[in-house]
């Protein structure tokens, strides 16, 4: 789902009880896509790391009373996972959200019992760009990268996929095209029924 205009405004709510605020461009560049260890570093350097964990926290904690039930999945995300239910072929979640985050909205897409694997970054030793978190990935799926897959739509995420070996997909949104591509996405797609991804999966079958 397209999640950055709430993170957007739950960084700025945030901020705000600072007198500060961040600009639309600084988010796109420096913030999406990055686990909240980097975040909290580089908006608050002054505070230490116990104070960190309590910004995010209540960044993520509004973040989250901001999802509702109008919220969608990406046009074609149910269709995708049919098939690939259908060819006994194994999902995961791959994220730099918290744990309380993802479990969050899969529930408000009514995906939990879909997408049971999650790999939540922050409770690895590294996190996105770094590849550990999609080898993690691999190993947990008993999976080869090169008959994989992987959708991603922000810098880090692409770079993370795309190091470990998998042929990723950028789904556009709030970064424009040359950034996806010069991260290291194969290709852009808009969303799940986009005829290149189907193309893609015939050939991996």
């Amino acid at each position: 789902m397209d999640t950055d205009e709430l993170h957007f405004k739950a960084f700025n709510k945030l901020l705000k009880e600072f007198s500060r605020s961040l600009s639309l461009e600084s988010f796109q560049r420096n913030i999406i896509g990055q686990s909240n260890r980097n975040i909290m570093n580089s908006l608050f350097p002054g505070k230490n790391e116990a104070m960190h964990k309590k910004l995010a926290d209540k960044k993520e904690d509004y973040f989250r009373k901001s999802l509702t039930t109008d919220i969608t999945a990406k046009s074609g995300l149910r269709e995708l996972l049919d098939w690939a239910e259908k060819n006994h072929i194994e999902c995961c979640v791959v994220t730099n959200a918290p744990r309380a985050n993802a479990e969050a909205i899969l529930a408000s897409l009514d995906l939990t019992q879909r997408l049971s694997t999650l790999i939540i970054c922050e409770e690895l030793e590294r996190s996105k760009p770094d590849p550990l978190p999609y080898q993690t990935g691999l190993n947990k799926l008993g999976a080869l990268p090169e008959r994989s897959l992987a959708f991603e739509d922000s810098v880090p995420g692409i770079k993370s996929a795309s190091l470990s070996g998998i042929p990723t997909f950028a789904l556009r949104g709030a970064l424009n095209d040359v950034a996806l591509l010069e991260a290291g996405a194969m290709d852009i797609i808009d969303n799940f029924n986009d005829k290149k991804l189907w193309d893609r999966l015939d050939r991996l079958l």
